[in-house]
This record gives C-alpha cells, sequence and structure tokens, in this order.
C-alpha cells in the first residue's frame, strides 16, 4: 500500500511538471503582439520630461502637473493605471483609449500641500503595455510652512 502511495506521488509530481511552457521573460508581450515576439511592432511611451520641478507654493495649496508624452513606438500604447506616491497626489491620465503610434497624452497629477510643509518629491507610477515597464515620474515642490 505504501509503494502505491509512492508510485502516485511521483506520478503526480511528474504530470505537473510541464517543461514545454513558454514564457515571455522579457515581458514584450502586448495585445498585438501576445507571444512576446521581441522583433514584433511595439508602443513606447516618450515623456517630454520625467522629473519636473514646480515653483515654491504655499501651504494648502493645490498644484497640477502635466506630463506630456508621444507614443513613438509603432504599436499602439494601451495605459492601463496612474497611481501618486501618497494620499496628496491625485491622479488621471489621457486619453482613455489605445494611443496609436505619433499620438499625444498627458498624465495628470494634482499635489495638495496641506500639511506637506518644505521640500517635497513626489512620484507618479504609470502602468502601459510599453515592454519597458512602468514608468517612474518624479516631481519637486517647495511648500512655504503657514504660520500659526
Amino acid at each position: 500500500m505504501r509503494n502505491l502511495f509512492y508510485l502516485l506521488f511521483a506520478l503526480i509530481i511528474v504530470a505537473c511538471n510541464d517543461s514545454n511552457t513558454v514564457t515571455d521573460s522579457s515581458n514584450t508581450a502586448t495585445p498585438e503582439n501576445p507571444a512576446g515576439d521581441p522583433d514584433a511592432p511595439m508602443p513606447e511611451m516618450t515623456f517630454e520630461a520625467e522629473e519636473i520641478t514646480l515653483d515654491p507654493i504655499d501651504e494648502d495649496e493645490e498644484v497640477t502637473i502635466l506630463y506630456n508624452f508621444t507614443n513613438t513606438g509603432k504599436a499602439d500604447l494601451v495605459i492601463t493605471g496612474a497611481r501618486g506616491s501618497c494620499g496628496c497626489t491625485s491622479t488621471e491620465y489621457s486619453p482613455k483609449a489605445p494611443i496609436k503610434p505619433g499620438e499625444k497624452g498627458y498624465i495628470r497629477a494634482v499635489f495638495n500641500s496641506s500639511g506637506k510643509p518644505n521640500k517635497n518629491t513626489k512620484t507618479v507610477t504609470v502602468s502601459s503595455n510599453d515592454p519597458n515597464g512602468e514608468r517612474v515620474l518624479t516631481f519637486n515642490v517647495f511648500v512655504n510652512p503657514k504660520y500659526k
């Protein structure tokens, strides 16, 4: 009985070990290229600036930062998300539809300086089907503290 158990266990292990699995180790899969062929046309998100330094603002002010980009690749670019590094930064992006090669868009971040005096460096992380992976955008702003 014990030998039967070991035999069944060995068969299960062998059956679960499928050596023919294809993985996309370079993370190049896109809707147009589901197999992840590195020679297929790819999207590419190119920003005018990935780091922006703003003029000083007063505490309790909000400031809007725009990161303009172009799809400089050869396939449609699809943005799947944009998130700020903390609750003080809200984000949105446009367009929501796939962005054709050569088309432009933007990531908008709104920073609320309430309770954030002095030097601030915040980030916005953008997720898309760009094979270069997530992009981290940065902004710097000095917040003049309010005096009590």
